[in-house]
């Protein structure tokens, strides 16, 4: 049994990185998507990404620029996953047909920062990725968790949740 962080496991690339205004902007899904640390409302760094390709293919508008409106899905994964997971990935690639995606690590899972809580304070890193995306202009915005995640989706609506 290891003692690092639950999730944390070797890395494959990813792809070409380059840095924009201090988002990591790199060239991933057919698209470009976005990479960024969030800072959750306790201190826990966040590793996050936006994934616009959709929004740019029913618009039609730039994607460096984000739209003003507009459904944007936020993944929340099981535990011991992570935003590079394959299977992440994947499940983000099946959402982006249908609208713009933010998918992110839990604490303690992947590049993010802090320990696993199994759930009790991961809604708070649900809610920094809410936030976000609510920040690059979208309206409507769904939550989609499994496992883990997903009780972490209910538990963000239940206490109130954006």
């Amino acid at each position: 049994m290891s003692t690092g962080p639950s999730g944390h496991v070797a890395r494959s690339a990813n792809g070409p990185h380059f840095k924009i205004r201090g988002v990591t902007r790199e060239v991933t899904w057919g698209g470009t998507s976005f990479r960024t640390f969030l800072r959750t409302v306790d201190g826990v760094r966040i590793n996050s990404v936006y994934n616009p390709a959709a929004a740019e293919r029913v618009t039609g508008k730039d994607i460096s620029r984000p739209p003003s409106h507009g459904l944007v899905f936020v993944i929340a994964h099981g535990f011991t996953g992570n935003a590079d997971r394959p299977h992440v990935r994947r499940i983000a690639r099946a959402f982006a047909r249908h609208g713009a995606v933010v998918t992110f690590s839990f604490r303690g899972h992947g590049a993010s920062g802090g320990r696993s809580t199994l759930g009790d304070r991961e809604v708070l890193d649900l809610a920094a990725a809410v936030s976000w995306a609510r920040e690059l202009g979208h309206t409507r915005v769904a939550t989609v968790g499994f496992s883990m995640g997903g009780s972490v989706v209910l538990r963000h609506a239940a206490l109130g949740g954006e």
